[in-house]
């Protein structure tokens, strides 16, 4: 049989060593320091195009794209509840539950752009009443 030999703490690579186990050493701050470049920590200012924060390439069609997607994922967590055995009342009422808690998180910038472009249609129909009302008047 071999002998197995203690093995020193300093050598140990699963010990920690603690403050105490460091050797003291001054310290230069002269060489420690390093000169930092302000070029370096700012980046330069570009004009960047103003960006509306919810635009989509879904156009006017946002409602539309947006209830499609909530279908599909109703859809999908249906079909991962029929496989994990719900049935009837119960596979609707999970499915919906799921995909509505999970469409509360991965489909919100598409909620937010389907209540913009279905602000605009209304907006653009208001806009139209209000243009015949006046033409009306006149």
């Amino acid at each position: 049989m071999t002998e197995q030999h203690p093995v020193p703490p300093q050598l140990d690579p699963l010990s920690t060593p603690s403050l105490t186990d460091m050797p003291s050493v001054p310290v230069d701050p002269a060489v420690t320091s390093v000169p930092v470049d302000p070029a370096a920590v700012d980046p330069p200012e570009v004009d960047a195009p103003a960006v509306r924060p919810y635009e989509l390439p879904s156009g006017h069609f946002g409602f539309l794209v947006y209830n499609l997607l909530r279908v599909g994922l109703l859809l999908v967590v249906g079909g991962i509840a029929y496989l994990f055995g719900f049935r009837s009342y119960l596979l609707v009422l999970v499915a919906v539950f799921i995909s509505g808690m999970i469409s509360m998180v991965l489909l919100n910038r598409r909620r937010d752009a389907a209540v913009i472009s279905l602000g605009e249609v209304f907006r653009r129909v208001n806009d139209r009443m209000d243009s015949r009302t006046r033409a009306e008047d006149e």
